[in-house]
């Protein structure tokens, strides 16, 4: 009976301890920044890229993807002013999702919209698109919105006007089984991508590096000075690869993560810098959010608070 006890406790730690949606929130946050910049900077091909007379006509399409098989609203649309009314539609739910306003309903529309727009024109997406639609399909699964958003905002001030006590956001350990299925997801996805890697001989070389900052598609920055310390190259490459095969084992445990988690930091600051890859890097470190402490999370927010109160008396 000992024995069934402990696991059952080592079960509810791992998968249902109780908290707020509070990190959920920031990677929603993150998430619908991605999402926003990514399809306002497409706004200009709208019809190049997913319309009818566009690169992949629906009847090119057709020829290789089962309707049923890949739904997508887009199928439907056969004038330009039904292109047009929906990414305005889009845009602004996934503003409404990013601040924070009226979520419940936005969050559905940013979800089908980011999958319908894949779905419609498969030759531009990638990997960081899937990466955001998981992360999306997540949190859309948790009540969001209750911290850090327009909507609690609004109802704080709500409340203090009528003089009632601020509601106080609902924890439940939902919340947190999310979350883990999000960092879990974050963690296979860096294992596989280590071992992918292993299958290269550039990366066992210690070349890799080199050979992707002289791809000219992936040329972001003047690379000469990495040839005077060629050592450099080597070192980044090998410390990737462990970096990538060792996080899913060690961002788990407490002494180790805040090392691994700001190696992540450093490694996608890198990729967005050197290789021009910065919707990828901006979500991989949206996702790795989730791997936050709520401890950290409340260290930050309680120094924020300090701050804006010091600067209040000041100005005061």
């Amino acid at each position: 009976m000992r024995a069934l006890s402990a696991a059952s406790s080592i079960w509810a730690q791992l998968w249902f301890q109780s908290e707020t949606t509070r990190s959920l929130d920031i990677v929603r946050i993150g998430v619908g920044l991605c999402l926003l910049a990514s399809y306002a900077g497409l706004t200009p091909q709208l019809l190049e890229l997913y319309g009818d007379g566009g690169w992949v006509p629906r009847e090119a399409l057709s020829m290789y993807l089962e309707r049923w098989e890949y739904p997508s609203l887009h199928y439907h649309f056969t004038e330009d002013w039904h292109w047009w009314a929906f990414h305005g539609v889009f845009l602004l739910a996934c503003l409404a999702f990013t601040a924070g306003w009226q979520v419940r309903w936005a969050k559905w529309v940013v979800l089908v919209g980011h999958i319908s727009y894949g779905y419609r024109n498969p030759m531009i997406t990638y990997g960081v698109d899937t990466i955001l639609a998981s992360a999306t399909f997540l949190v859309c699964l948790a009540p969001i919105g209750a911290t850090l958003s327009l909507d609690r905002w609004l109802s704080m001030r709500a409340a203090r006007r009528a003089g009632t006590p601020v509601p106080v956001p609902p924890s439940s350990p939902f919340h947190f089984t999310l979350r883990r299925l999000l960092q879990i997801q974050i963690a296979v996805v860096m294992l596989f991508s280590g071992l992918a890697k292993l299958r290269g001989d550039w990366w066992w070389s210690g070349d890799a590096l080199w050979i992707a900052l002289n791809n000219y598609e992936f040329a972001n920055v003047p690379i000469g000075w990495l040839a005077a310390h060629y050592e450099l190259v080597n070192v980044l490459t090998y410390g990737t690869l462990m970096l990538e095969l060792g996080f899913a084992f060690l961002v788990w445990q407490r002494a180790t993560r805040p090392f691994v988690l700001a190696a992540v930091v450093a490694m996608h600051v890198g990729i967005a810098v050197l290789m021009g890859l910065y919707l990828f890097s901006a979500a991989m470190l949206v996702c790795d959010s989730a791997f936050l402490r709520r401890e950290w999370i409340d260290r930050l927010r309680a120094w924020i608070g300090r701050k804006a109160a010091s600067r209040w008396r000041r100005e005061t």
